[in-house]
């Protein structure tokens, strides 16, 4: 038998969860305050609230979980991705803060992505999909 791992979040990681702005805006939508009561009930060690809090999210349609809700804004966000448009918008030009401006969303998003799947796959398959998706990115 599998034994289940222990979701347990202590004050001090809590106050180590950093937010931007969107994810402040994301954070009130009606979805959200199952996780937002789950953590809640872990710090306050509120086994009534704890246990609400998990059914309600349990009971969230796979397309309201928070893991769905990363997803969609992927899928949103690339599909319509099209590598000329880049090149276009490089030819076209950049002023001198632009560059590391992008960069250094690109550095944050891409360290966020990996965290996400390796929260979700484990870090083995986190690690087999980024290289696969280099190698990929990496041909002609």
């Amino acid at each position: 038998m599998k034994k289940k791992k222990k979701l347990l979040l202590r004050a001090e990681e809590f106050k180590k969860i950093h937010t931007d702005p969107y994810g402040d805006e994301l954070m009130r939508e009606p979805e959200i305050r199952p996780y937002v009561d789950f953590f809640r009930a872990q710090l306050q060690q509120d086994v009534s609230l704890r246990e609400r809090a998990a059914q309600e999210i349990k009971n969230l349609p796979l397309e309201l979980r928070y893991t769905a809700r990363i997803i969609r804004a992927l899928q949103w966000g690339f599909a319509d991705f099209d590598s000329e448009n880049i090149r276009i918008d490089k030819e076209l030009g950049f002023s001198e803060s632009d560059l590391p401006q992008l960069d250094q969303y690109h550095f944050l998003r891409a360290r966020q992505f990996c965290l996400f799947l390796r929260a979700l796959c484990g870090t083995e398959k986190m690690k087999r999909i980024m290289a696969e998706a280099v190698e990929y990115a990496e041909q002609p």
